[in-house]
């Protein structure tokens, strides 16, 4: 059963992780990428976003449809890294680079020395659940997740 924590518990249980791997999920604009850079910030913990797996805008569908796995992500390069981290400790993936809206050429290369956070939106990807020490979804109520899309230019 999921249990709602609250800030000092949620610091404490990423403490207690060790060298493992720790998700944090939620709604857009909930304050995954908030508390995910406050937790590594603070704890000298490595992070991986999910939007470093976002594909060029050229690659997008014409239309696009709501679908899940989002069209707009290399999925299959996400599941690979996060798996290669829980089984080996090490990943390499090229991330997204927003300076050129392109896929980086130059790889990026991961080991869990540390704890690690996988944040974003769908980062308790099914196939992915078990492969994190602690799961986190980050939930906000209505007012600040308009708040949050409106300071974004979201058009809410």
């Amino acid at each position: 059963m999921p249990k709602i924590a609250r800030m000092e518990e949620v610091l404490a249980a990423a403490r207690a992780v060790g060298r493992g791997l720790i998700a944090v999920d939620g709604l857009p604009c909930a304050g995954k990428s908030t508390l995910a850079t406050h937790i590594q910030r603070t704890h000298g913990f490595d992070k991986i976003g999910v939007d470093d797996f976002l594909l060029p805008q050229a690659r997008w569908p014409s239309p696009p449809t709501p679908a899940f796995p989002f069209q707009f992500m290399r999925y299959d390069e996400l599941l690979a890294a996060v798996h290669s981290l829980a089984a080996t400790g090490r990943c390499s993936y090229a991330p997204f680079d927003w300076a050129t809206l392109s896929v980086s050429p130059q790889k990026r290369n991961v080991s869990l020395a540390r704890p690690l956070l996988i944040e974003g939106v769908s980062a308790l990807h099914p196939d992915l659940c078990e492969s994190y020490a602690l799961r986190i979804f980050v939930e906000s109520d209505r007012e600040s997740l308009i708040e949050s899309s409106r300071v974004r230019g979201l058009g809410l």
